[in-house]
């Protein structure tokens, strides 16, 4: 029988974890190897068990596990090793999965106060930023984003977190800060979600004041800024202050137009706006932690970015900001908040179909009947969704896979003359590199094939001598083409003549069984209760009748073959 591989820990397993899969098989005869075998890599394990179950574990994945598995069963019987075909295959793929860091502050020398909307250190003082994750991977940088600046700075992890040290406060470092974790796993750079802003408040030190003139002074510029203050707030627009000589933008914001996961090859759009009465500025998209950057100067408030084809290497975190020019002065907002996506192949299942270059093609309840000796294309075809590419053609009654290129997105398997051991079933699977990545398709649903004896015509004649031409017999195999030992097997032989009530033989073509059966009618059925090795090879069928009181036989019907196997299955009722 054919195994059943399934898979254990889900269809999507993150990097550094293990995976399991399991594979049984229905049979008597126990005590054999299971192999688990990855369709388009290097990965192959056995297992010799006592039972009819084996589980294969793969205890850390990396990116080379990832694809589509099958397993075989094979044992020794009177002597023989026999081999199942192929079982189904199951497919996981490794992703990685970093959670979001967390951020908090340290003041070594003192100075920190905490207020409603986060801490508050004095002015002059040192400040510590810490950025930390959990222990996922080794290795790996953090990034620490502060709206106030252009800049990024960036430290290794070290057990797994990074400390950003400002040696001396001053009211430029007041702002938000956010940290990004990255790390690159199998030659593969992922990028954490950026953490909630942290919003830092530096405030004024004042030193003692003794002197009643120095007290006098501090409340004249007491006066002096509440006015400065009050005019700044009545000038204030939408949250812009503008003097002619200074303006502060507003943080701009990004969004993803087109989804958080892309497919390899289509395009993404963000899009980046901000609300500000100095239009005909400029917006700048940066990745994160790679190379891309792109410009674009609008006239209006808002600008749309576009990669037409992404790759691989666009996946991951971007940000903007927007610039402009007031009075011969360029300003630069801070940076945005941050939008990411990461980049997937995703395959169609592709398509199978046969075509009978020479005819003898028809389609019944199960599938295609060819005609034994007649020639065959199977056709695996998928949608043009990637460039180049192979199909792999599996066979359940072959241990082997054929392989071919793909061109114009489709493989043809020509098989020049049919005969009963191309019977069975057969699907395709997909295989296509995409920036040096390997990616498989789910195997099509299985073809049955069904290939027919042949019948050929003969003429019936009769002189004053009564001289009789039978046809020729059609003999064909009721069971399958593959038999296990000890099961049944069932030839039918059949005859079209208006001479009934004769006897068919069955004749095995290079062995001793023989049998004989007189009917009433047009065929008859042989039965092989019990089939043993000796059983196994060419068959062929005979009719013989008596036509006024003279014997007649008929030429040798078409041969038929089986194989036995030492595989059974078990009966529910046993």
């Amino acid at each position: 029988m054919k195994p059943s591989l399934s898979l254990e820990t889900g269809a999507e397993v993150t990097w550094g974890q293990s995976v399991q899969m399991s594979c049984s098989i229905s049979t008597q005869h126990l005590g054999g190897t299971f192999t688990l075998q990855l369709l388009s890599g290097s990965f192959r394990d056995t297992k010799r068990v006592s039972g009819g179950s084996a589980t294969f574990t793969i205890p850390q994945v990396a990116f080379m596990h990832e694809g589509a598995y099958y397993c075989q069963y094979q044992t020794p019987v009177s002597g023989r090793d026999f081999t199942s075909s192929q079982s189904n295959t199951v497919k996981f793929s490794v992703t990685v999965c970093l959670v979001q860091p967390n951020i908090s502050v340290r003041a070594p020398d003192g100075g920190l106060f905490w207020g409603p909307q986060g801490p508050k250190v004095t002015r002059g003082h040192s400040l510590s930023i810490l950025c930390s994750t959990e222990a996922q991977y080794q290795g790996g940088s953090f990034h620490l984003l502060f709206d106030g600046s252009n800049t990024t700075r960036t430290q290794s992890a070290l057990n797994h977190s990074a400390s950003f040290y400002i040696p001396e406060l001053d009211h430029s470092h007041q702002g938000n800060y956010s940290c990004v974790y990255e790390v690159t796993v199998s030659s593969r750079t992922f990028s954490s979600n950026q953490t909630e802003p942290l919003t830092l408040i530096v405030k004024a030190s004042l030193a003692p004041i003794w002197t009643y003139g120095v007290r006098l002074f501090l409340i004249f510029l007491i006066v002096v800024s509440f006015i400065l203050v009050k005019k700044y707030l009545n000038d204030k627009h939408t949250s812009q202050r503008s003097d002619g000589a200074h303006l502060e933008l507003q943080k701009p914001s990004l969004s993803l137009e087109t989804g958080a996961e892309v497919t390899w090859g289509q395009s993404v759009q963000m899009s980046c706006s901000i609300s500000t009465r100095h239009l005909g500025g400029t917006f700048t998209l940066q990745q994160l932690s790679g190379p891309f950057r792109d410009t674009k100067t609008v006239s209006g408030g808002s600008a749309t970015f576009t990669i037409p084809q992404v790759d691989f290497i666009h996946e991951g975190a971007y940000y903007c900001q927007y610039q402009t020019q007031v009075s011969g002065r360029g300003f630069t907002s801070s940076r945005s908040n941050i939008a990411k996506f990461s980049v997937t192949v995703s395959l169609v299942q592709p398509n199978i179909s046969v075509r009978a270059p020479d005819g003898g093609l028809f389609w019944g309840p199960q599938g295609p009947e060819v005609t034994r000796g007649h020639s065959l294309s199977i056709l695996c075809c998928t949608e043009a969704q990637y460039q180049g590419g192979s199909f792999h053609l599996l066979f359940d009654g072959s241990n082997t896979t054929r392989t071919q290129s793909a061109l114009n997105h489709s493989a043809s398997f020509y098989i020049p003359e049919l005969d009963h051991s191309h019977q069975g079933n057969y699907s395709c699977v997909y295989e296509v590199t995409v920036s040096s990545r390997t990616f498989s398709s789910t195997q099509t649903e299985p073809l049955t094939l069904i290939v027919k004896g042949t019948l050929e015509t003969s003429i019936f004649t009769s002189t004053k001598e009564v001289a009789v031409e039978l046809m020729k017999p059609s003999l064909s195999l009721e069971t399958g083409a593959e038999v296990t030992w000890g099961q049944s097997v069932k030839m039918s032989c059949s005859i079209s003549t208006q001479h009934l009530g004769g006897t068919f033989t069955l004749q095995q073509l290079s062995g001793s069984f023989r049998d004989t059966k007189r009917v009433s009618g047009g065929s008859a059925t042989f039965t092989i209760p019990q089939v043993d090795f000796i059983h196994e090879g060419v068959y062929y069928c005979q009719y013989q009748t008596r036509v006024s009181g003279r014997d007649f036989t008929s030429s040798q019907s078409n041969t038929v073959r089986f194989s036995v196997t030492g595989e059974t299955m078990k009966y529910n009722h046993i």
